[in-house]
């Protein structure tokens, strides 16, 4: 676990006060915790509304792991981001995910 605090602590390092980034060689990045602890709500969500990024992110990294998501279908991309969330929301993220069509029950 501490290896993931400490690529999410680098990755903020890096990234400074963004959470997401293109590096060389193509691979897009984005690295935060899965919960905000002022807001007390989940950093992961099933869907936002609109565009938060102009890049297809290659891994979502937080304190709970590391999505690898370049390459893979949208059910397994699905599974990854909510493997990442925190555990409190995964269940919502799967009923979610359902009824999108990007898991079946």
């Amino acid at each position: 676990m501490n290896c993931i605090v400490d690529a999410v602590s680098a990755c903020a390092r890096v990234l400074g006060s963004n959470t997401d980034a293109q590096l060389s060689g193509g691979q897009a990045l984005i690295a935060l915790r899965s919960w905000h602890p002022k807001a007390d709500v989940s950093t992961i969500v099933p869907m936002v509304e609109e565009p938060v990024t102009s890049f297809q992110p290659s891994a979502v990294i937080t304190e709970q792991g590391v999505g690898t998501l370049w390459g893979r279908g949208e059910r397994e991309q699905a599974e990854l981001i909510e493997h990442v969330a925190h555990p409190d929301v995964r269940e919502e993220l799967r009923e979610e995910a359902v009824v999108l069509g990007l898991l079946r029950s």
